[in-house]
């Protein structure tokens, strides 16, 4: 399943104010158009956080923090949304069944060795 969702909608979704949440995410979202479109897909929140511990913690760990909220979670559904920013990518993980916040990273393609996972890559 996937949600059509605008980066306003996103934004509204994402606390102000919590500390956890990197800075680059607002800076990023409040440069994107309001009604610009948010790439969404569900995922299982063990799949997603295995395949990002397997794949990008030896290149990219500033990604793992991303993934820590979701072993609780088990096989529960999470909302990935995605939104690109110029060489930037803002990636915004909710629960699914109620689009509550779990975390939250901007990731900068032009200095990183990787890009992140993309919806059409599978979890190993």
């Amino acid at each position: 399943m996937t949600d059509v969702m605008s980066v306003n909608d996103l934004r509204r979704l994402i606390p102000s104010s919590d500390p956890v949440i990197p800075g680059r995410v607002h800076e990023v979202l409040s440069a994107v158009a309001d009604a610009a479109e948010v790439l969404t897909y569900d995922v299982s929140a063990r799949s997603f956080a295995e395949a990002v511990r397997r794949s990008y913690a030896q290149d990219e760990p500033n990604l793992l923090p991303l993934v820590e909220p979701l072993w609780p979670l088990g096989d529960a559904l999470v909302l990935v949304c995605q939104v690109e920013s110029g060489p930037e990518i803002v990636t915004v993980l909710l629960r699914a069944a109620d689009r509550g916040f779990l975390s939250a990273t901007a990731y900068d393609r032009s200095v990183s060795t990787r890009s992140p996972i993309r919806p059409t890559e599978e979890a190993p």
